[in-house]
């Protein structure tokens, strides 16, 4: 259910960094389910190659979900209007780092997601 909510999320994502002429991969490592009142832990390693500057990851989380910050790598988190964002005025330095979160589940929230991908 959450992997299905989220990967599509975090495919959009990368409106992370000004340049993208280095290639950014991503790697999502997060539970398959979660039950309402739930808290999970969603590690995303960040492989950014050369590039430098200011960067931005944003995702979009359901009504019933919300995002609290453990490892930001020295980006300013914020968790508004159901996004998750982390902004960097200067991306890390190394070439791949791992941010993470945990996103809570209302205890209310019901029901399963389908998704094709």
């Amino acid at each position: 259910m959450i992997k299905s909510i989220l990967i599509p999320i975090v495919v959009s994502v990368l409106s992370l960094l000004s340049f993208l002429n280095s290639e950014v991969t991503l790697e999502l490592n997060m539970p398959e389910m979660a039950n309402a009142g739930d808290e999970f832990l969603v590690e995303l390693t960040v492989q950014k190659g050369d590039i430098e500057g200011f960067a931005r990851f944003e995702q979009s989380l359901p009504v019933g979900f919300k995002a609290v910050a453990r490892e930001t790598v020295n980006g300013k988190f914020q968790f508004v209007d159901q996004k998750v964002k982390i902004q960097w005025m200067r991306v890390p330095f190394d070439r791949e780092f791992i941010i993470s979160y945990a996103i809570q589940v209302d205890p209310t929230i019901s029901g399963a997601a389908c998704s094709t991908v």
